[in-house]
């Protein structure tokens, strides 16, 4: 039993270390994706966006976009300031 938890808990901190790092390092000056553009230059919704109760509301966001997909309400939108200021 002390084997299979031995066991266990290296297989957990090895695919913990595999996961944090590696990969090809982006340039900040790279273009954003097309998806990404399109919310962040729509218009603003007319009405206000279907969301869950008690969902989080935050100051300075605009909802852009909003669709049905299956059983969720998708909603895009961007927030304009610094993710220290959301």
């Amino acid at each position: 039993m002390r084997q299979v938890a031995g066991c266990a808990l290296l297989g957990l901190a090895l695919a913990a270390l595999g996961g944090c790092g590696g990969g090809e390092k982006k340039s900040e000056e790279e273009a954003p994706n097309s998806a990404a553009t399109a919310a962040c230059t729509g218009s603003a919704l007319t009405g206000s966006p279907r969301l869950p109760a008690g969902f989080p509301q935050v100051e300075h966001v605009t909802y852009t976009k909003q669709r049905t997909l299956g059983p969720t309400d998708v909603v895009e939108g961007y927030f304009e300031g610094d993710l220290k200021d959301a």
